[in-house]
């Protein structure tokens, strides 16, 4: 269990690293939109994080499946 949770947590924050939005004057933050996530498209990561790394497309297009992501 701990194993499991270990891998949401971590993947969660490869996904998400050093992403920021603005706040708005009503204190909520701006939409999410593509230029707020990354793509690293490279053998390595491919290989270690399997296709992980190809985040932003889902945000982009959230109905997309897992194998059609770019």
């Amino acid at each position: 269990m701990a194993f499991g949770w270990w891998q949401l947590t971590s993947a969660n924050y490869i996904e998400h690293y050093g992403l920021l939005r603005e706040k708005m004057s009503d204190g909520r933050y701006e939409r999410q939109q593509p230029h707020h996530s990354w793509n690293s498209n490279h053998i390595m990561s491919n290989l270690i994080l399997f296709h992980l790394q190809r985040h932003s497309d889902h945000h982009a297009h959230p109905t997309r499946s897992y194998q059609s992501l770019r």
